[in-house]
């Protein structure tokens, strides 16, 4: 009985041939390495870097179907080598002719099988390095896109869920903690930031980071402006001749549609982000891990907290793993009086042996216009407006350097402050401002018969998505913490 070629062990045992073929069509033009940053980068506009994320989202595409088809073929070569065997065991290689086919037809197909397996194994392989490599490049393009503020096809397709805002805030912590190397922003940071140690009159804040190269971030306040609003008088007056009464103006704005868990997110990668940037700046930075045990004497608030200033109402939140806590002087916060929490972070700053920093940064959606409180001698009307424009409006930290700490103060080392003198902007467009309710009191006569009182109140929405809001927010702040970041680069310590 004569075996055909075409038979099915002899087909299982030359399958490799075939499916080889195909694998190493990858192996052999297998693209370069991707690299996850590149030069020039940041210099990418908008529609670049949507583009460049759409090359990699190809990449990860005919990566895929690369290791998909290196699995096929490894697994084509394991049942190959298989065939072989049993085909060189029961004879059927005899079929090619005498001892000289049936050696040829054993050696040829076993090693055919078993470089098949191999040449799958490699390239599926190699095909999953790459895949990753197009992650993480496309992690680090979203990354520039959302600090830019670009409303590209990847930021857009953001769909406004928590699930999706987290995930696309969870893409930007992974960039930030990748990165070997944060880009700092091209602020000076002299200019955004000032301030003292030991008051008015004591050396620059600025001078205690040459001093010590470790950084320990003890907390990290994010407070979210949700309510905003602006009033404006003109008083009235009487002259022979000259009468005016009085105009009062105000206006409230809410943000509407931006939910808690997108401003957790965005506070988790804003932390990811200042911790990236400070390594970038050359420090030393201490993970939070090894603060943990170091809050027992603070008094903490939940998250998210509901905070005001004035007119100004927000919510604060802080990174997952780090408590919020307030001291005395934090105009945002609940601590009044109560010097707690400023010993307990004092002793903080002295067991973590590290310029110790606890940043608390406002976050505003609307820029305020008013006329002012006026006399009607210079003015007949009141007015006020509002221009959704997002901006980080605070940012304050102490500063302190532990050697020996009395008393709850520190007694040997320094101790100062450092605050935000001006405002950063962003003209990025995030919401709609709609009118929804207008009361307008009209006019009384004076008692000389002339226009008296007047009265005018409106109330608006800024109403935004939590994809959009997320992509200015994380621009503004990627400004804010840069900035800050640059003052340790500019006052290096030895390492």
């Amino acid at each position: 009985m004569s075996i055909h070629p075409s038979g099915a062990p002899f087909a299982l045992a030359w399958a490799a041939v075939a499916t080889l073929a195909c694998s190493s069509a990858w192996s052999q033009t297998a693209p370069a390495s991707i690299e996850r940053a590149r030069d020039g980068d940041t210099a990418l506009s908008c529609p670049q870097l949507d583009s460049a994320m759409a090359e990699m989202n190809t990449a990860q595409a005919e990566a895929s179907a690369a290791q998909s088809s290196g699995n096929t073929t490894a697994k084509a070569g394991a049942v190959g080598g298989v065939a072989a065997e049993v085909a060189g065991r029961t004879g059927l290689f005899g079929a090619l002719g005498g001892l000289g086919g049936q050696l040829f037809g054993k050696l040829a197909a076993k090693t055919t099988a078993e470089v098949a397996q191999q040449s799958g194994q490699a390239s599926a392989q190699e095909a999953a390095t790459r895949m990753q490599q197009a992650k993480e490049r496309k992690a680090h393009l979203l990354q520039l896109a959302l600090g830019k503020g670009c409303a590209t096809t990847e930021t857009a397709d953001l769909a406004s869920s928590p699930a999706v805002a987290h995930a696309a805030a969870s893409a930007v912590d992974s960039a930030a903690s990748a990165a070997a190397a944060l880009e700092l922003p091209e602020l000076d940071p002299a200019q955004w930031f000032d301030g003292k140690m030991g008051g008015t009159f004591g050396e620059k804040t600025v001078n205690a980071f040459a001093r010590n190269n470790r950084v320990a971030i003890a907390g990290l306040r994010v407070i979210f402006v949700t309510h905003n609003e602006a009033s404006a008088i003109t008083r009235g007056t009487y002259m022979p001749g000259r009468e005016t009464g009085t105009a009062k103006a105000k206006m409230k704005v809410d943000l509407q549609g931006v939910d808690d868990a997108t401003l957790q997110a965005i506070t988790d990668a804003a932390y990811q982000r200042l911790v990236a940037q400070l390594k970038s700046a050359g420090r030393e930075v201490i993970a939070t891990e090894q603060l943990q045990g170091l809050y027992a004497d603070f008094k903490t608030s939940a998250v998210p907290q509901e905070v005001s200033v004035g007119a100004l109402r927000g919510r604060a939140f802080t990174p997952r793993g780090v408590p919020l806590w307030w001291q005395m002087g934090d105009a945002w916060g609940d601590a009044g009086m109560s010097q707690t929490n400023n010993r307990a972070f004092n002793e903080l700053a002295k067991s973590a042996n590290a310029l110790t920093i606890a940043p608390a940064i406002v976050i505003d959606f609307a820029r305020m216009q008013s006329s002012g409180n006026r006399s009607g001698f210079t003015s007949r009307g009141a007015s006020v407006g509002a221009s959704l424009t997002m901006s980080v409006s605070g940012f304050y930290t102490r500063v302190v350097r532990a050697e020996e700490v009395r008393y709850g103060g520190v007694s040997k080392g320094d101790d100062g402050a450092l605050n935000l003198v001006k405002q950063i902007d962003t003209e990025a467009e995030f919401a709609d401002l709609q009118q929804v309710e207008e009361n307008d009191n009209g006019s009384v006569m004076s008692l000389f018969g002339a226009l008296g009182a007047k009265s005018k109140q409106t109330v608006s929405v800024a109403k935004t998505s939590n994809a959009a809001y997320s992509r200015v927010a994380h621009a503004v702040l990627q400004q804010a913490t840069g900035a800050f970041s640059k003052l340790f680069a500019a006052y290096p310590a030895p390492q």
